[in-house]
């Protein structure tokens, strides 16, 4: 099979959990630690190529020297090959150091990639949001100090919700982390975002998406079926809700205080306690927005499939 040339002017690849930006993704495989007495052990790991498979050997000998790698079959991928790629990439905006150092970088992000993505599987199908803390750079030139993910549970789907999950991690996390400027991330099924950061300028606040759609939900009102649990009315014509259904308890009401659901098809089910598990590579969109009873509110998208229905994304 054909190397994939690290140098050529293809589109870079974002690495969605360590702020990689590079030719493609590498990942790891078989990480294994070995005692050796100093406060940071000695590992190996198998860095694995998108297209040749195992490459070689991910190696720290534990004694503060750079991480570094020893290829399988030269041939096919070697040493020098892996510092072209690592000059291509960038980290948190900024190129990798020269030399062993900027290698190790690259090597150290590949294992935090891999295990990253590792923790975001375990929790398809299940009611938990990973959550990390972030620290800024030591130093210029280098990249934040991402904490390993931990799960929290239920999914924090509102601004409120999230607050106060980062209010109590914030009790619990080391007080010099905090005093040197620790923030909270939430991985949103896509990328890492703020775990608390307020609403863009194209997200409307509840009471403009209420005056976009009461006059939908006046109009299919008078249609409603007596009895009839669920209202779906739609799409919306224009707005920032255009193509978007509207669907709500008819026994509760269309008022200030009723809780509205809008999704962007017609099959009025969302189940936003639980993450998508359908392992499909690309799986189809559909964007939804609740404005829970008080004002509250969450969106993103869901699973399409009418098996599913489950978040793909929170905003």
């Amino acid at each position: 099979m054909p190397k994939t040339d690290p140098t050529a002017t293809a589109p870079l690849t974002r690495w969605p959990h360590t702020g990689v930006v590079a030719p493609f993704l590498l990942t790891s495989s078989d990480y294994r630690e070995q005692g050796t007495g100093n406060e940071q052990a000695a590992f190996t790991a198998t860095l694995h190529h998108p297209d040749l498979g195992p490459v070689g050997v991910i190696e720290d000998d534990g004694d503060g020297t750079p991480t570094h790698f020893t290829p399988s079959a030269p041939a096919r991928f070697s040493a020098a090959e892996l510092d072209t790629f690592v000059r291509a990439s960038r980290q948190d905006g900024a190129p990798f150091r020269p030399g062993p150092d900027g290698v190790g970088q690259l090597l150290c992000a590949v294992l935090d990639e891999t295990e990253a993505a590792k923790a975001v599987h375990a929790i398809r199908g299940h009611g938990k949001m990973l959550v990390r803390g972030v620290l800024p750079a030591p130093l210029p030139g280098l990249p934040a100090q991402r904490h390993r993910p931990r799960a929290v549970s239920p999914i924090p789907l509102t601004l409120e919700q999230r607050a106060t999950v980062e209010t109590a991690l914030s009790d619990t996390a080391d007080p010099k982390a905090v005093l040197a400027g620790l923030w909270w991330e939430m991985f949103n099924g896509r990328e890492w975002t703020p775990l608390v950061a307020l609403p863009g300028p194209d997200v409307a606040d509840s009471a403009t998406l209420r005056a976009q759609i009461m006059p939908i939900v006046a109009e299919a009102g008078n249609t409603v079926p007596e009895g009839d649990p669920i209202l779906n009315a739609g799409p919306v014509q224009s707005g920032l809700l255009q193509g978007m259904y509207v669907n709500f308890r008819v026994n509760a009401g269309a008022g200030a205080g009723a809780g509205l659901r809008l999704i962007g098809d017609a099959v009025p089910v969302v189940h936003l306690d639980r993450w998508c598990d359908c392992h499909r590579i690309r799986p189809t969109e559909v964007r939804f927005h609740v404005i829970f009873p008080g004002g509250h509110e969450t969106s993103g998208t869901v699973h399409a499939a009418k098996t599913c229905r489950r978040l793909l994304t929170l905003n």
